[in-house]
């Protein structure tokens, strides 16, 4: 009798364990981690963020097997792909920051595996040629769990060299001053002795680049902002000691300065210390420019050259006048 009982209870405790063992296979379904690739960008602060979107593949991996010797097969076509067919990412704005995130979500499509085992596929960045971005050339494996019913009960980035076999599947672009991205610092200075270093001179900037591309340019003492787009110009106005910087050049970005014409007013200008009031290059021919307006007044040499005989008569009519009465006072 004791025996039955046992032989039940033994029963139930097995059912019990294959029901709770059931429910974490079927929480593994329902809660799938790693379903995202992460896109993120290293950038510099006061760039914009390159106008250009950044785009993945999935495509089947190659057989082979884990650390445990558990054979992998490459996953069918389409048993992976991009939720709402969207492959891309792009970033906008970004001025102010230092670094952003965009994530990309992956479906798994269960019925595309016809039996059980691990199934592998490959996820990569489609390398583009925005110039000055660096792009993520790494392979990362995406590997699809499926168990004897057919079903797909877990899926996961992973990474034979990670401690724990994982990968985060993030995909990481810089687009900082280390893959060519630089600035233009403008500086005014006013020098001569009838120069005004209150008066505020004009300058029209401009910078060429790709379509859509802008630049962020902070001037003045008030560090006022001005958003410039590719191929138009912009008004600026800077005074003795004041400068302006245009963030976010790449290497062939073509950029223009002018400085309005003083001349009327007396001022001989020079860019750099050649004589002219306007400037095109691009960061290879300069990154730094420098415009001084000069303004001196020389003294009319004339009015000496015609006063000198008068002055030199009455000095010798003083020091003859000192001897004159000097000798009468001796002689007294």
């Amino acid at each position: 009798m004791k025996s039955k009982m046992v032989r039940k209870l033994t029963a139930l405790f097995v059912a019990g364990t294959m029901m709770a063992a059931m429910g974490t296979t079927a929480m593994a379904a329902e809660n799938p981690t790693n379903l995202t690739i992460t896109k993120e960008l290293i950038k510099e602060v006061n760039a914009y963020a390159p106008n250009t979107e950044f785009q993945f593949s999935i495509v089947p991996g190659a057989a082979g097997v884990t650390e445990d010797g558990m054979p992998i097969t490459a996953g069918p076509e389409g048993g992976v792909s991009f939720a709402g067919g969207n492959d891309s990412v792009k970033f906008t704005d970004g001025v102010g920051q230092g670094s952003m995130e965009q994530t990309l979500s992956l479906v798994v499509n269960n019925g595309s595996f016809s039996a059980p085992g691990i199934y592998r596929y490959t996820v990569s960045e489609v390398k583009g040629n925005y110039e000055g971005v660096q792009y993520d050339e790494t392979t990362k494996n995406f590997d699809v769990y499926v168990n004897s019913d057919g079903d797909v009960y877990a899926y996961t980035f992973t990474d034979a060299g990670a401690e724990n076999g994982k990968d985060d599947g993030v995909f990481t672009n810089k687009y900082d001053e280390n893959t060519g991205l630089g600035d233009l610092k403008i500086t005014k200075e006013v020098t001569g002795n009838q120069g005004n270093k209150s008066q505020e001179f004009t300058f029209t900037i401009g910078v060429d680049g790709a379509d859509g591309e802008q630049y962020h340019v902070v001037y003045g003492s008030e560090n006022t902002v001005v958003e410039l787009n590719s191929g138009e110009t912009k008004e600026i106005q800077l005074s003795d000691g004041e400068t302006a910087t245009i963030y976010g050049l790449s290497a062939s970005d073509e950029y223009t300065v002018t400085e309005d014409d003083y001349s009327s007013q007396g001022y001989d200008t020079t860019i750099n210390e050649q004589d002219t009031n306007t400037v095109t290059g691009t960061l290879s021919d300069a990154k730094e420019i420098k415009v001084v307006n000069d303004k001196e007044a020389t003294t009319p040499t004339g009015i000496v050259t015609d006063i000198a005989p008068y002055v030199i008569m009455v000095a010798a009519a003083v020091v003859l006048g000192f001897a004159f009465l000097r000798k009468r006072s001796y002689n007294k």
